[in-house]
């Protein structure tokens, strides 16, 4: 059975920015299509087109719609296919990159059915040159106009930095630096407080150093000097002051200013028991000074402010083995320092014989009761018993020190920076009696002999 001849309705055409559109009916009026542009975007080369489709046949409509290449290759884009079922419609909504380079020949849409056979074309957007060509002129304008601009920044005058000493003496030459940019010569002029000019001149270097030779003067003065460079594409200038000094008189007076000195550092002994006496005497030539006991890690043990009579004294701390100490002379004039050292050997005291004192009820003796800070107090067993435990504690009743004694012998530390006041020693201890407790009062005495 041939097919029915369609029905092509006039096409109606519009400009690409309102949209193109095609439509197609049967004479019958059981199968119409209708396609229109809905959206195209010209920067991004893209077209959106709504194609709507009625079909009032009684059978299935296989609907294709696909674009044609222009050229004479023709090769078809698949754009969108739908089948439409009898006595039904779609709107299908389908997106069509199109080439940056060229264009589409047309859109074609084809439907296919029981005795059906209809195609129609639509003509997509054409390229508009116009917006390439305004593009590539604003190209080709940006980089002319970027050409120029930095042909003139290169050539336009710029003094980039100029040099000079704050101040100089009088009668003297300095050198003064520059560096500039750009096209033409650079004038400089040296003026005078007064105004009177002192020298000008041109450079004809970028780069280099101008030699300026300052007047001698009674007083101090400040010239000015003027950098400036000029030309069509614009100027700049740059100015700079440099002090000249009053030049001294040769017949002034000069004060000589001696520096801080030591002239003698000594020990009377250079072996010293520790508890005695070290015996200092340095000579020196300042107005201020400090004389310190050092060790080796630098640990001041005594220090005294300097003595008219150039003598000093320290007492020899207590060490429990010989240790090399130094004692040590700074000195200070005006702006000037002098230092000196000398070495100085601490050995230990012969230690005397040590007498405990018993404590009631306690199995421990001890050699006082009153102790002061920083002391080692040795504790003899003085009877066997099971789980000797000692406790130190301080006035508040903090523990300071918590060990076990095992053996005949113990020792108690008392902290270097423990405050005077009452304190106590808990002692408890385990005996055929069960476990016992005696609390030993301690006084801490910052002036105890022991």
């Amino acid at each position: 059975m041939p097919a029915k001849v369609s029905h092509i309705l006039p096409l109606e055409v519009f400009t690409y920015e309102r949209g193109t559109r095609n439509a197609v009916v049967l004479p019958s009026g059981s199968v119409a299509s209708d396609i229109e542009l809905v959206f195209y975007d010209e920067r991004k080369r893209l077209a959106r087109y709504e194609l709507r489709i009625a079909n009032e046949s009684t059978s299935v409509l296989n609907c294709h719609a696909y674009a044609v290449r222009a050229g004479r290759d023709g090769s078809p884009v698949a754009c969108a296919s739908v089948a439409v079922l009898p006595f039904s419609g779609v709107a299908v909504t389908f997106d069509l990159p199109l080439p940056f380079l060229g264009n589409y020949e047309r859109i074609t849409i084809e439907m296919h059915g029981d005795g059906i056979d209809l195609s129609s074309d639509t003509i997509p957007p054409g390229r508009d040159y116009r917006v390439l060509i305004r593009r590539a002129a604003l190209l080709v304008f940006a980089g002319f106009s970027s050409i120029v601009l930095a042909l003139s920044g290169l050539a336009q005058p710029r003094i980039v930095a100029v040099s000079a000493p704050s101040a100089a003496l009088g009668g003297s030459a300095v050198t003064i630096g520059y560096e500039v940019r750009g096209l033409g010569d650079v004038q400089y002029q040296v003026t005078a407080p007064d105004g009177a000019t002192l020298a000008s001149g041109i450079l004809h270097e970028q780069t280099g150093s101008l030699p300026l030779h300052l007047p001698a003067v009674a007083t101090t003065r400040s010239y000015a000097l003027a950098l400036s460079k000029h030309t069509l594409l614009g100027a700049d200038e740059r100015t700079v002051y440099v002090k000249a000094m009053a030049t001294p008189s040769p017949h002034l007076f000069m004060r000589v200013i001696h520096p801080a000195a030591i002239t003698a550092l000594g020990l009377d002994h250079s072996t010293v028991v520790a508890g005695n006496r070290i015996t200092v005497r340095y000579g020196y030539l300042a107005k201020s000074g400090l004389l310190r006991l050092l060790d080796a890690q630098d640990t001041v043990w005594a220090a005294t402010p300097l003595a008219p009579g150039g003598v000093a004294q320290f007492m020899a701390p207590t060490v429990p083995h010989p240790q090399v100490m130094r004692v040590a002379l700074h000195v200070e004039k005006d702006d000037t320092s002098a230092d000196s050292v000398v070495g100085v050997t601490i050995v230990p005291a012969t230690p005397a014989p040590v007498a405990f004192r018993a404590l009631r009820g306690a199995p421990l003796q001890i050699i006082a009761q009153t102790l002061r800070p920083g002391m080692v107090i040795p504790l003899r067993v003085t009877k066997a018993v099971a789980d000797l435990h000692l406790a130190f504690q301080d006035p508040h009743g903090l523990v300071i020190e918590s060990f076990n004694v095992d053996g005949d012998q113990a020792t108690l530390h008392i902290p270097h920076d423990a405050q005077a006041g009452s304190y106590t020693l808990v002692i408890s201890f385990a005996d055929r009696n069960g476990q016992e407790t005696v609390v030993v009062p301690i006084r801490i005495d910052k002036t105890a002999s022991r």
